[in-house]
């Protein structure tokens, strides 16, 4: 009926506008970047996210293409579980760009610059960032699987308060 043709119309257009970006990014923007930039990081930059940017199209091209569909009770677990897929490779991507680009590049000007504090902060967001990215990735993904996290959100604010008053008088020093 006229429910599957929808759903196989969205089906195309999500794809074909899908297929275009990613070309356009992946092909026509790197061979810009690759000529244009003096430093690498763009270059890392689009080779880091290649693979997590075709994950998630694939996912929200289903997810999209599934929303034509009336799905029974016993399938609606589908869109959670494309929902958790999608803030995984998201999660997994955000942590890639920031160990791969961002720290990357500050260890370097940690390197060339004289203070003091880089030399220090530097391997404190080494060792923080991911792990943040992690943590607020998995939220994001139980909470996209229906799970209540009302009690150990309220948890996580309450540590991350008293670590962040502890802390005060260490990080001033800096």
């Amino acid at each position: 009926g006229s429910l599957s043709t929808e759903a196989l119309r969205v089906l195309g257009i999500s794809a074909g506008v899908f297929v275009i970006l990613y070309v356009f990014i992946f092909v026509l923007i790197r061979a810009w970047v690759r000529q244009s930039m003096r430093s690498d990081a763009g270059i890392v930059a689009i080779r880091v996210s290649q693979r997590p940017a075709l994950i998630v199209g694939i996912f929200v091209i289903t997810k999209l293409t599934l929303n034509q569909i009336t799905l029974s009770e016993g399938l609606s677990w589908v869109q959670g579980v494309l929902m958790a897929g999608i803030a995984i490779t998201v999660t997994y991507w955000v942590a890639q760009l920031l160990t791969e680009v961002l720290l990357y590049y500050l260890k370097r000007y940690a390197e060339k610059s004289e203070a003091q504090w880089d030399d220090v902060l530097v391997p404190i967001l080494e060792t923080t960032l991911p792990i943040l990215t992690y943590l607020i990735g998995g939220i994001v993904t139980l909470q996209s699987l229906k799970v209540d996290l009302n009690g150990l959100l309220v948890a996580i604010g309450g540590i991350t308060f008293v670590l962040g008053f502890a802390l005060k008088d260490i990080l001033a020093n800096f």
